[in-house]
């Protein structure tokens, strides 16, 4: 099946009906970046001083994640000794949990959208395209 005509299709539907001065502000920007395979940043705090080292190696094993790509059970695993690093050197350390890896990574592979009509749907689906057209991600397109 060749994606790439099929979404150029949907792509020129998408644009005859959409008006084009119209810009969406997201309630939550970042939502399309997890969409898109990213996971949240690692939040700093002044007092991080004593684990920066172990941050940093936490930081990353996170670039190497691929959502498409990566043995999931494997990087968490990786994730949870690096994270159970910090916290043998600083138990009180909140900058990313495992919860929020896991939670960015089931993003990655399946998203409902629903609401009423007339709210966006569609038009966030175009964005979204748009998005993994430019990172040269793979996909179809069906609005």
């Amino acid at each position: 099946m060749n994606y790439s005509v099929l979404n150029k299709n949907q792509k020129n539907r998408m644009r005859a009906i959409s008006n084009h001065a119209y810009v969406m502000r997201w309630e939550e920007p970042e939502f399309m970046d997890y969409l898109l395979g990213e996971l949240p940043k690692v939040r700093k705090y002044q007092n991080d001083r004593e684990v920066e080292a172990e941050i940093s190696a936490l930081e990353k094993v996170l670039t190497t994640y691929n959502a498409f790509l990566s043995e999931k059970s494997t990087f968490l695993d990786e994730i949870a000794k690096k994270i159970s690093d910090i916290h043998n050197l600083k138990d009180s350390w909140y900058g990313l949990s495992l919860y929020e890896i896991e939670t960015y990574m089931k993003l990655h592979s399946f998203c409902l959208i629903s609401g009423t009509g007339g709210i966006g749907k569609s038009y966030f689906i175009k964005c979204f395209e748009e998005q993994l057209e430019q990172k040269n991600i793979e996909h179809f397109n069906r609005t």
